[in-house]
């Protein structure tokens, strides 16, 4: 399944490049254009923006992220591994022509979220307890969408001229969580462990409902404009 995420994001990385050499001809004949370095939940990258009116910049941007999560998934302790790359388009419309702005626009990750439990005592899965040599090595996933719609605020003119700092703020909508477990070299009866692991899947899916359905967004950066 993995495999198959990855066309879908070179896709859509494509369709970034298109989108921004579609508009370029008017960057040209007007010059306003910049280049960023930002660090943050989208991880450390770089982005280009283009004006495409006065109250208007088209943004894109990539970058690789290492964050991962210690958590607690019901009994057990667990390692969340979270996605390693990000890509982002949007549009961001300047309401009063200066810093302050709104941005909307989709991002592109073509890695769901890893689970790895942590499993060194008798532990409660999908409701029955088992020990680790029962269980074996517990890990699973966490599929979300990869083309992920977002709403954020944030300030600083990317097609302003020379240097300057920016902030974005805002979520990304992840959408409803699909959980699936497995566990290998244990030696509970394959048909019993299905079952619990099933259980238990269920139990943190819907969990994850609640807290997982939104990716925050911070970032901060410094970037050069051309123009403007």
């Amino acid at each position: 399944m993995e495999a198959l995420k990855r066309p879908v994001v070179l896709r859509s990385v494509v369709v970034v490049l298109w989108s921004i050499a579609v508009v370029a001809p008017a960057v040209w004949a007007q010059p306003a254009f910049s280049v960023a370095g930002r660090a943050g939940t989208l991880g450390w990258g770089g982005e280009v923006a283009v004006r495409w009116a006065d109250e208007a910049t088209v943004r894109g941007g990539a970058g690789i992220s290492t964050l991962d999560a210690d958590t607690r998934f019901g009994d057990f302790a667990a390692r969340l591994e979270l996605p390693r790359t990000w890509y982002d388009l949007g549009v961001d419309w300047y309401p009063t022509r200066h810093a302050f702005r709104i941005s909307t626009g989709i991002l592109f990750q073509d890695e769901d979220p890893l689970i790895e439990g942590v499993i060194d005592r008798p532990t409660v899965i999908g409701g029955q307890s088992v020990t680790p040599t029962e269980l074996g090595a517990l890990t699973g996933i966490v599929r979300t969408r990869d083309r992920i719609p977002y709403l954020r605020v944030g300030f600083g003119r990317h097609a302003a001229a020379g240097f300057g700092l920016f902030l974005d703020l805002g979520l990304g909508f992840l959408g409803s969580p699909v959980v699936e477990l497995e566990a290998d070299g244990g030696t509970l009866d394959p048909g019993t462990l299905n079952g619990l692991l099933e259980a238990e899947a269920a139990s943190i899916q819907s969990d994850l409902k609640t807290y997982l359905r939104f990716w925050p967004i911070m970032s901060v950066g410094l970037r050069y404009g051309i123009g403007g």
